[in-house]
């Protein structure tokens, strides 16, 4: 995470905001929700994506911690927006197989 809190450190938070691939971040080794607490002034999106054993798995079906995420959020009253993203490094396209999970996952997190 070095390279990107340099980014955060070496910007004009006036001129420069981020979209945070928050799945990769994490697989990364990243505390996804101690980085957005730390830096949610200046991120306006977030991709989620989630993984098991290093593989993509359909959001809510792996390690992400997507509760806490979501809890990080609203305790913050953070208003960008949060994206799910479920490109696979592969290529392939898994079409409904892996959105209809992903956004039960989401509708469970972020409940209206």
């Amino acid at each position: 995470m070095g390279e990107i809190e340099a980014l955060y450190t070496e910007t004009d938070p006036a001129l420069v905001s981020f979209l945070l691939d928050a799945g990769h971040a994490y697989r990364g080794g990243a505390a996804v929700p101690a980085f957005l607490r730390k830096h949610h002034d200046r991120i306006i999106a977030l991709h989620l994506r989630d993984y098991s054993n290093g593989q993509q798995v359909p959001l809510g079906q792996g390690s992400f911690p997507l509760a806490e995420v979501a809890a990080t959020l609203k305790h913050l009253n953070w208003q960008g927006w949060a994206l799910n993203e479920e490109e696979r490094e592969d290529g392939s396209k898994l079409g409904p197989t892996v959105m209809e999970p992903a956004f039960a996952a989401l509708q469970k997190a972020f409940p209206q």
